[in-house]
This record gives structure tokens, sequence and C-alpha cells, in this order.
């Protein structure tokens, strides 16, 4: 059982009688569980829907890293102090074989995508195949009961025509779905066949292997396609997969779409389509070099007759917050959006008219890939 679920019980009784306390929370120190140091939480404002579910992200750059649960309030319910100087990415719930699971990304051994039942123990996990390390940006659980990850490896590669050596190193980026039971990669999609190396934005090559791409979300839509985003080349793609060819792009040097005012991103992270069409995604607006003064959540609007993409909403936190890495958007069933805003470990609730109704945060130097609010 992991450690985590060995503390839970204990962690929830140290807590109660803190339910009620003034903010901020002091979380960090557990006497029913010495050992466990979750980060401290700070909250301000009123929940609007406490039935929309609780708060999931993870903890990074702590003493204790890992996957951590909290209430609608920014109360702590669950942390699991991952061994070994792990971390987790990308924690929510999903579905899998007809029931909820919590799923995350480990950093164990390079990488290893992991679902959780109620009880907190592994059901199954997820690993890249075909040579490809297991990325830690996106684990989707499709109906069909795969998995579609990103994956990644370090190949040789001519860099001239970004500025780099003719005998340089560069990550190839690919998108697999892999069947959960057996582990076999179905699918496989290589990026470089599909986006040249000169849509990028980041910049001159340098000692490391280089980073041209970095995929950092992917979703299948309802016809069966997906939808990717690539953080460096300021751009999210409709990918066929059927066939493998790029239906459109929204952004970076090759835009489909002319994009309308204040609609434009950079750095971007968790493009998603959401069911009216629109196109909600995490704009950094900083990454290798800052190119906002504040990062956004924004909804875009498509029209696919006039090639024109346009706003129909941006969310702002106040103060601003301009958040060089990560972070994530997801729309409420109650209209609500929520935004966790990344390497700033901010987590905001949003009115459908934009009004800032709930705030929590980690205190520094902690960071959180993405945060969600799901029923569990």
């Amino acid at each position: 059982m992991r450690r985590g679920i060995a503390a839970l019980a204990a962690v929830v009784a140290g807590l109660a009688a803190a339910q009620a306390s003034a903010r901020p929370l002091p979380l960090s120190i557990l006497h029913s569980v010495p050992w466990l140091r979750p980060p401290t939480v700070f909250a301000a404002g009123n929940v609007p829907d406490p039935e929309a579910g609780d708060i999931l992200a993870d903890a990074q750059n702590s003493v204790q890293a890992g996957p951590i649960i909290l209430s609608p309030s920014g109360q702590l319910l669950w942390f699991d102090a991952l061994p070994n100087r792990r971390f987790a990415h990308d924690v929510k719930v999903q579905s899998y074989q007809g029931q909820t699971v919590l799923t995350y990304w480990d950093s164990y051994g390079g990488g290893v995508d992991v679902i959780l039942n109620h009880s907190y123990q592994q059901m199954a996990t997820v690993s890249a195949g075909n040579g490809f390390t297991t990325g830690n940006h996106e684990f989707e659980i499709t109906p069909q009961g795969t998995a579609l990850i990103n994956a990644y490896r370090i190949i040789p590669a001519n860099l001239r025509p970004v500025g780099g050596p003719r005998r340089g190193k560069l990550i190839d980026q690919a998108i697999q779905e892999v069947d959960i039971a057996t582990g076999q990669v179905l699918w496989q999609w290589n990026a470089l066949d599909h986006i040249r190396l000169t849509a990028t934005y980041a910049g001159k090559p340098g000692a490391k292997p280089y980073d041209y791409l970095h995929m950092n979300s992917i979703q299948q839509l309802p016809n069966g396609n997906l939808l990717a985003s690539a953080r460096h080349t300021w751009a999210v793609y409709e990918i066929s997969k059927q066939t493998g060819r790029i239906l459109w792009t929204l952004g970076g040097k090759r835009s489909t779409f002319r994009i309308g005012r204040r609609a434009r991103f950079e750095w971007q992270h968790d493009a998603r389509m959401q069911a009216d069409g629109t196109i909600t995604v995490f704009d950094n607006g900083d990454g290798p070099y800052a190119t906002e003064s504040q990062s956004r959540a924004l909804r875009i609007r498509l029209n696919y007759t006039q090639r024109l993409a346009t706003l129909a909403r941006a969310y702002t936190h106040r103060p601003p917050l301009l958040s060089q890495s990560e972070g994530a958007m997801q729309v409420l069933s109650d209209g609500n959006t929520f935004v966790g805003w990344g390497a700033t470990p901010y987590f905001t609730e949003f009115g459908p008219g934009g009004k800032q109704l709930f705030d929590a945060h980690f205190g520094p130097p902690l960071q959180s890939y993405r945060g969600f609010r799901f029923p569990w």
C-alpha cells in the first residue's frame, strides 16, 4: 500500500479541527503524521460551487513532492509524498474499466503513467514503446481503453536550418496510442514527419538536445481526430487519426486561421476543444523568453468558413501573474472556469463573466504542472 494511503486517515483526522480555521492554512506540520510534509496552502474568496469537485494538483520543488488533492475550499485531503526525489505531473480523474480513477505521470525510471483506484491502489501503468520515453505532459485514457501519451527520444539531426550544428542532437517527439492492458503501441504519430524544424520559436540551439516542438497536450476529438498543442511553435494542430495529416493549424508561423485582436498566444499549454467548438488554451506569454506582461486563459472561437480565430473570453489573475511554464484551463459543468497557473502555483476559479471568485496557491518555491477540479 502506498505511503500516502497509509497516512490518509491520520491526515484527515489531524486536519478536522483546521477545517474552520482562518487562512492561510498551516498544513506543513501534521502531528499525527510527523514524517509527512505537504505544502502550505493559502486560499482567498468563497467557493461558489462545492459540488463541482475537489482540487487536484501536483507539488513540485518541495521537500516532498507528489500528487495532492485539496477540498473545494483549499483544505488538504490527500497527499502522496513520492520517494527518492520523484515528482508527479498531470493529476486528474478519468474513467477506466467502467469506474473513475486517479491518474498522473510519475518521474520514476524516467517516466511512467499511473492509474489508481479509489483505495489509491495501483491498477495499471502505461509506458511508451518503440524506443521512446514516456513524456510528462499528457496521459489521456480513451473510451476504447487505450491511452494517448506524448513520447520522446534523442536523435542526431542537422540543426543548421535553426542556427545550430550540422551534427546536433534533437528531441524527437511523438504521440503514441498504447493499449493499457497489454502495453502494445497501437498507433504512432511522429512530429518531424509533419512539422518543420523551422516552425520553432525556441531560438538558437545550445549544448542540450534541441527541443524545437515541446508538445504538451493531446485530446481525442469526437470525430476521432486529435488536437495537439506544441509550446515552442506557438501552435495548436488538428491531426487526422487516419492519415496523420495536419488538417489545420491555429497560431504559429503557418496558421490556417487569421488571429483576431487579443486572441494570439505564445508558449501555450493545455489546448482543448470544448463542446461548443471553441478552443481553450492557457497562454503563458513566457517561456525561453517573455512575450507578454501576464499569462492568460483564453477561449477562442474558430470560423472555418472565413478562416478566422477570434477571442471569446480572456481570464486574467488579479494581481497579474506571468507563468514561465506549465498551466491548465478547465471549463466546469456549471459554466465557471478553473485555471491552474503552472510554475506560478495559483489555482483560480472564475465566473462565466470572468469575475475572479476563488483563489488558492502554494508558497514559494513550489510549482504545479496543472490544476483541475473533479468529483472524487
